[in-house]
């Protein structure tokens, strides 16, 4: 368990890449201050799921637990699945929405992973 990266390690890692060796410095700069961001909404995300140990949430669901929108939770979502700190299960239709939407839970490595930076 040693090697695996935390979030916020795994991250930086990310946002290293986006940023090109030829990039200019202003690149390197920027993606460094998504960096605060990405891991203040991966802990908002983690903690809304903690509350909902066993209904799970879909990510309109998050997105109103967290009061941040839709459209940032939903493509945090697949990042942190291939962590392993989220599990989709299911599916339902969200109130005011006709279309099903993923359940999501937080998992063991989430919730040790939370526990870490909270």
């Amino acid at each position: 368990m040693a090697d695996q990266l935390t979030i916020f390690e795994e991250i930086d890692r990310k946002l290293a890449a986006l940023a090109r060796a030829t990039d200019p410095a202003t690149s390197h700069a920027a993606a460094r201050t998504v960096t605060p961001t990405l891991q203040h909404l991966h802990a908002l995300i983690l903690a809304a799921l903690t509350g909902a140990w066993t209904k799970g949430l879909t990510t309109h669901e998050i997105a109103a637990c967290t009061d941040v929108e839709w459209g940032s939770i939903t493509p945090r979502m697949l990042p942190m699945e291939k962590l392993g700190f989220v599990k989709r299960s299911g599916s339902r239709i969200p109130p005011g929405r006709t279309r099903p939407s993923i359940v999501w839970f937080i998992t063991d490595v989430g919730r040790m992973e939370l526990s870490k930076t909270w």
